[in-house]
């Protein structure tokens, strides 16, 4: 919460002009504050709890909040009881402004934290790609494949769409999700129901193994873009019908040698920018050579060379555009980064999948299969599948695992306005 968690540097400095009380005579709390404002009096600890009142607690005399006023000089309040949600509640009903004349003690800022990520509710939508094992593949778990909700505070995770899904995209409150053995895009409602099912197969060998991955949409001409990370092409489509409109080829090389050279994946839009993350710039991952970064087309003129805007990354995923700025998952090093940071989180796994809701960032994990690539870097690897919620403020984070699960492609967060 804006202006709540102030510095113990601020509270020396206001208790220079006001007097400070504390609010909630806490076991815990009380005194480890007391410890860090030596020096400083304490004029009461306010309470509600009647059986405290006119007691003293560490010399300090503990009050009812109908006897705030009775104190003459101006005042700021320090929170000091670990329930502190409902404190700031009657202390904002009492009309005291935040930051300005009270705030949380800083001592229990941790536990705050831990409290709040603990409880904190939020519905995703996660996307999987899986087969079952009677289908086989190396990627296979015992759900398999498919859309899946998620809660953060139940740990539910419950199937609502059976397919090999890879990248999701919401316009119009329908979701367009890649199903990628299928060659298909899949136009799902926010009931589940699947509407259209959609052919983005342009390649002249129909029977050539799928690999379609990344699907971004361009509003103003309303045109998808699909990525296929096999044939390093990205096809254009109407919005109305998906009629098949024009195809970016990555590069002259992949177009002439094939087999995925640049492995292209996923895609995000911003204004009339095109971004594509791939594991090698030059086309050489498949020698061992990891350039992996991200593409930039302008959408006004797919012909023109696209601008490389790096070329450091470790099979990158999941760029997306979040408050402004171009986020991506270096996947095989678990780094989060937002806009130019060089690293804004690290998780110690596979990562791909990001989504954010604007407090807090969703990072998934496949499981992981490159463990002699990663000896050299990682002391130690998560191998389960799973997600992230991740405050990227505190750099901290809670994980949620999907034994079920052994491949997370896609987060989205469920907005049901």
């Amino acid at each position: 919460m804006k202006n709540i968690w102030q510095s113990l540097e601020y509270i020396k400095e206001q208790s220079k002009n006001k007097t400070i009380v504390f609010w909630g005579r806490s076991e815990d709390w009380v005194h480890k504050t007391i410890k860090e404002l030596s020096g400083i009096s304490i004029e009461a600890i306010v309470d509600i709890n009647e059986v405290y009142h006119n007691t003293s607690f560490y010399d300090i005399p503990v009050i009812s909040p109908s006897k705030l006023n009775e104190i003459e000089d101006d005042i700021f309040i320090v929170i000091t009881g670990g329930t502190y949600e409902s404190i700031i509640d009657s202390i904002s009903d009492m009309n005291y402004k935040k930051g300005t004349e009270y705030c949380c003690s800083p001592v229990f800022k941790d536990w705050a934290i831990l409290h709040d990520m603990r409880d904190y509710e939020q519905n995703l939508l996660i996307v999987s790609s899986d087969h079952t094992e009677k289908e086989g593949g190396k990627r296979y778990s015992r759900l398999g494949g498919g859309l899946f909700t998620f809660n953060t505070s139940t740990n539910k995770l419950e199937k609502k769409v059976d397919g090999h899904f890879r990248q999701i995209v919401e316009v119009d409150n329908l979701y367009y999700v890649v199903e990628y053995e299928e060659k298909l895009v899949y136009v799902i409602d926010k009931e589940y129901n699947i509407l259209h099912k959609y052919k983005i197969d342009q390649s002249e060998k129909q029977n050539e193994k799928p690999n379609s991955c990344g699907i971004a949409y361009h509003p103003k001409k309303e045109q998808f873009y699909i990525a296929n990370a096999g044939s390093d092409v990205i096809n254009i489509y109407k919005k109305q019908d998906f009629q098949y409109v024009d195809s970016i080829h990555i590069s002259q090389k992949s177009t002439q040698k094939g087999g995925g050279l640049h492995h292209i994946n996923d895609l995000t839009i911003a204004d009339d920018s095109l971004f594509v993350t791939c594991f090698s710039i030059t086309g050489v991952w498949k020698n061992d050579f990891m350039d992996g970064g991200i593409f930039e087309y302008d959408v006004n003129n797919i012909q023109k060379s696209p601008n490389v805007l790096i070329n450091t990354l470790w099979k990158p995923h999941s760029i997306e555009y979040i408050n402004n700025k171009i986020c991506y998952l270096d996947s095989m090093r678990g780094n989060l980064h937002i806009g130019n940071q060089v690293v804004a989180g690290y998780f110690q796994g596979f990562a791909r999948a990001l989504a954010y809701d604007n407090r807090f960032y969703y990072v998934g994990q496949s499981e992981a299969m490159y463990l002699k690539e990663l000896f050299h870097i990682n002391s130690n690897t998560i191998l389960n599948s799973g997600i992230y919620m991740f405050d990227a403020t505190n750099k901290v984070s809670r994980f949620y695992t999907f034994p079920e699960l052994s491949n997370v492609h896609d987060i989205l967060v469920i907005n049901n306005d």
